[in-house]
């Protein structure tokens, strides 16, 4: 008797345990279910619309993702200009309704929908686990934005430069000459470049923010996001709660005028970390002397490297001359792996040894066959942001650096902006902007694209903004550095950051 009870306790235990259970997954599938289905589409007084889609990705099952078009207030000429939208909705228990919108760099790059991409995003984004919304998008002229505007002959173009021993400027030469032809191309095919420009990748991110219904926004912008984010600030937006600037790139930053003190502070960087490393400094206590070692010889004969399995049925081979070593170096340093093999790739071009060169020489190579890079919104974008400079301007700066003035003198000569602008209507205001919304400034100390002095410079300009910088971290802070998402996630909560270890405050 005893035994029966038991089991009849036990049994509407369990009844009891199935019932609970059964409601809470019938509970979940009614939120998942009310959580797939995407808001209503938006019409805006300025004539902007926001349309919900099908994703063209494939979906993991453990989230939940929707997909929209954006066809934004300011068009082109033949106005079909239509951006990608991707929200990654937040489904943990603690969720905060300020979402968190991406603004990629470039000008020019995508932000990537492929299904390996949304794979890559995914990942990062659950790395960060800021408890909320994230938004991605295409800015225009990138990705899976319309209209595509390419010029096809580029990457044949490219081919046959790094596969040619040419000399510095002849190399300028054909390069603008390219850029010349792919100009001419689109003014017969494809029309308006007038609508690449920051002012309208600005435009783009209100258009966003104002088309999907959250009641407050938090604005991530890296490297080139960075400024557009900052020209969304200066127009004074009440529906933003804050801004992560990651890797500064502020609007008085002139790319080609900056050019030769980037490029100089590149190189200056890789003899300290030297320096200051005991093992490389014992190996190479006159890494300076090896470098100019280096740029001699390959002024005098480039070097032929073999970049095996570049292709799936081949190697690439290029030749490696002295202005190109440079670049190389520079395009190295977004890299922190190969940060620390500089120094070893230094003395093998000072040996002439091609092997150690391979790494960095790829490097090289991906910056010129990157197909996530659109060049034609590139120099739009670039050519009608910043005012012309005159030749006499841009010789006094290279001045200040001997060294490079037989690598740079030509460079203004062929600078695609000759060619490219659109006689600088939309050139961007380079006063610092004026703005009491929060901001994080994050940098890295081994960033040579977008230097930590820039977002140094910047916070002290601004009223309301806290700054963090990190040693051992290049170029895409939150991306490479651990600390810095700790950093960010504490302020998205908090509004400011307090220093602790794990971070540098300055």
């Amino acid at each position: 008797m005893m035994q029966f009870n038991f089991i009849n306790k036990f049994t509407q235990l369990t009844k009891r345990i199935v019932i609970v259970l059964g409601v809470l997954i019938f509970t979940f599938m009614l939120i998942r279910l009310y959580l797939l289905s995407p808001p209503e589409d938006t019409h805006l007084a300025n004539g902007a619309r926001l349309e919900w889609r099908d994703c063209t990705f494939s979906i993991p099952l453990t989230e939940i993702i929707h997909c929209a078009t954006l066809y934004p207030s300011l068009q082109n000429k033949q106005k079909n200009v239509t951006l990608p939208i991707v929200v990654v909705k937040n489904i943990g228990f603690e969720h905060h309704s300020d979402p968190i919108l991406y603004i990629q760099g470039g000008p020019g790059t995508a932000t990537g929908f492929k299904n390996y991409d949304i794979e890559y995003w995914i990942d990062n984004i659950n790395k960060f686990n800021y408890k909320r919304d994230f938004i991605l998008y295409d800015q225009r002229g990138t990705g899976e934005s319309t209209p595509v505007i390419v010029c096809p002959s580029f990457e044949d173009f490219t081919y046959d430069l790094l596969t040619t021993d040419l000399s510095p400027k002849i190399e300028l030469q054909s390069y603008y000459n390219q850029h010349k032809e792919c100009r001419y191309r689109v003014n017969q095919f494809d029309g308006d470049l007038t609508g690449y420009s920051t002012r309208h990748n600005t435009q783009d991110v209100l258009d966003i923010t104002h088309a999907i219904k959250y009641p407050e926004w938090n604005i991530y912008g890296v490297s080139y996001g960075t400024r557009v984010a900052l020209e969304v600030m200066r127009t004074k937006p009440e529906h933003v709660r804050s801004m992560i600037l990651d890797s500064v790139y502020p609007s008085d930053k002139h790319s080609l005028l900056t050019w030769p003190s980037v490029l100089n502070e590149t190189i200056q960087m890789i003899f300290e970390r030297c320096k200051k490393n005991k093992s490389c400094h014992a190996r190479y206590p006159n890494l300076h002397e090896r470098f100019k070692v280096a740029l001699k010889k390959l002024k005098y004969k480039s070097l032929y490297i073999q970049i095996p399995e570049y292709y799936s049925d081949g190697a690439l081979n290029i030749y490696m001359n002295d202005i190109r070593f440079i670049e190389a170096l520079f395009f190295a340093t977004y890299s922190q792996e190969l940060i620390s093999m500089i120094p070893d790739t230094i003395n093998a071009a000072a040996n002439g040894v091609t092997k150690s060169l391979i790494p960095v020489a790829t490097a090289y190579a991906d910056s010129y066959f990157d197909q996530y890079i659109n060049i034609i919104t590139f120099n739009s974008v670039t050519c009608n942001d910043e005012a012309t400079i005159s030749r006499e301007k841009y010789e006094k700066e290279v001045s200040r650096y001997p060294w490079l003035n037989s690598f740079m003198k030509d460079t203004w000569l062929y600078d695609t902006c000759h060619i490219w602008s659109d006689k600088n209507k939309l050139v961007l205001k380079t006063k610092t902007v004026k703005s009491d919304i929060p901001t994080l400034i994050l940098a890295g100390r081994d960033d040579s694209v977008t230097p930590w002095q820039w977002g140094k410079e910047l916070h002290g300009k601004m009223s309301n903004s806290d700054y963090a910088d990190f040693e051992n971290t290049t170029h895409g802070v939150l991306i490479n550095n651990d600390c810095a998402n700790k950093v960010s996630y504490a302020f998205l909560d908090t509004l400011s950051i307090s220093k602790n270890e794990c971070q540098s405050i300055r």
